[in-house]
């Protein structure tokens, strides 16, 4: 019995020494991270912000991969194996990793001919180098620094060694680090569309030259930095034909301000993302690529509708541009009368001449104070109100009904808006010169005649 126990006693020991030396290879009981000495401190410590540029090796030989990410006005850029934009966070961990880099021991040099990568971070003339050896478990991973190998957490070996690199690159289509947009070109089909900013307005320069409307542009503009790829799916492909990208079916560019351009260069960087071939039977989802970056990407159905609105809803559903407040006189010549409406201070007077007739000249009536309410509607169909509903194409002739010229309060003239009204459905339109009719239902109230503005109306 007594030898029994002596046997059982003994067993658990040895169980029990076990585990903990087992733990102990798996730094269970290894000392906490304020405990653990950096592998990079004091002189030598690495300031995450000063980091602007990571060389990254994996592999050896023939079959080595090289990635070499750059920090370039402010952002993180891959410029090898090829150009891509990167996600700043991982870029940021990848250094803030190696910075916190902290050793639970130090192991004996491993045998190994080359480690299964490097990384090398630079700040200057200031170097830092770690060769990874191997992964262990538990978390743990063996790598080289200045000649000595250490045991380690393996969250920058995962990182440096083992993620998809794809996994590093940003995902934005037009980042708002590319800068402020001048102009847009947007290529689907046999349909081209313009559009140029000039200090703070948008315009419309094709396949009509108009005004844009400024709302829906930022609307545009935001969807513009909002939008994402919906992943990466082959880098560097041999044949870009069988992903629609060869002939691409649409094409949609962005040209950025820089600041340093040099006098008369209005912009210096371009972005243009190619929308390429659905993806398969049932998918909407299309192959897109970023022009100059091989690498395939998948755009979803809701992307494409970000990028890609309709033209129409560009465009200033608004007759006119000029702003109320500066218009001093207005001219509407209609078939029978030309009524004539000026300002004086916050009233206005209105006279009206009959059309002229093959016996002569017509004598306009004598000045009147004019109904301010039917001024106001005027300028607020012309200047203010937002069209449901426009048309592009040549302006109807045979429906229009006048034509109503503004003034500034220099006498020169601001604009010419011609008036339209369909005899079938009484909707009217308006039109510019910019071949683009913008039309209201037959509900508003547009007052066009001497009569509509006189006092007694």
């Amino acid at each position: 019995m007594r030898f029994a126990r002596t046997i059982l006693v003994w067993t658990i020991a040895a169980a029990a020494a076990g585990g903990w030396w087992a733990l102990r290879d798996r730094g269970a009981v290894a000392p906490t991270g304020e405990e653990r000495p950096a592998l990079f401190a004091d002189g030598n410590a690495i300031d995450v912000e000063q980091v602007t540029s990571v060389r990254l090796t994996r592999g050896s030989g023939p079959n080595a991969v090289r990635y070499l990410l750059v920090k370039e006005a402010g952002r993180w850029i891959q410029r090898e194996p090829f150009a891509a934009d990167l996600d700043e966070f991982s870029a940021r961990q990848l250094i803030a990793l190696a910075a916190d880099l902290r050793a639970y021991r130090q192991v004996e040099a491993s045998t190994a001919a080359a480690p299964v990568a490097s990384l090398t971070l630079e700040a200057g003339e200031r170097q830092w180098t770690i060769d990874f050896e191997r992964r262990g478990v538990a978390g743990r991973a063996w790598l080289r620094v200045a000649n000595a190998t250490y045991v380690t957490d393996a969250t920058l070996y995962e990182r440096a060694v083992e993620m998809d690199p794809k996994e590093w690159r940003s995902r934005s289509l037009f980042p708002d680090a590319l800068g402020r947009p001048v102009a847009i070109r947007r290529v689907a089909g046999t349909t081209t569309i313009e559009l140029t900013r000039t200090g703070e307005r948008w315009a419309i320069a094709a396949p009509v030259k108009t005004r844009a409307d400024a709302a829906r542009m930022d609307e545009f503009l935001t969807a513009l930095v909002r939008s994402r790829s919906d992943g990466f799916l082959v880098d560097q492909p041999t044949d870009l034909a069988p992903f629609g990208l060869a002939t691409p079916d649409a094409r949609l560019a962005i040209e950025y301000a820089s600041d340093a351009a040099r006098p008369g260069q209005e912009s210096a960087v371009r972005r243009t993302l190619l929308i390429g071939a659905p993806l398969g039977v049932g998918s909407a989802d299309r192959y897109a690529m970023i022009e100059g970056v091989p690498s395939v990407l998948r755009l979803s159905t809701g992307t494409q509708a970000m990028l890609f609105p309709a033209f129409e809803s560009l465009i200033d559903p608004v007759a006119s541009g000029v702003r109320a407040a500066d218009v001093k006189r207005i001219e509407i010549r209609g078939a029978t009368e030309t009524v004539e409406l000026t300002r004086s201070l916050d009233a206005w007077t209105v006279t009206g001449t009959p059309t002229a007739g093959a016996a002569g000249t017509a004598t306009p009536s004598a000045a009147i104070p004019a109904n301010a309410a039917a001024v106001e509607r005027l300028l607020t169909a012309l200047c203010g109100a937002r069209a449901p509903e426009m048309a592009i194409g040549e302006f109807p002739q045979a429906m229009q009904v006048a034509t109503v010229l503004l003034f500034g309060f220099d006498g020169k003239p601001l604009d010419v808006i011609r008036v339209a009204r369909d005899t079938k459905s009484s909707r009217w339109g308006f039109e510019n010169g910019d071949r683009t009719l913008r039309v209201h239902p037959s509900s508003l109230a547009l007052p066009l005649g001497f009569g509509d503005f006189s006092r007694s109306n």
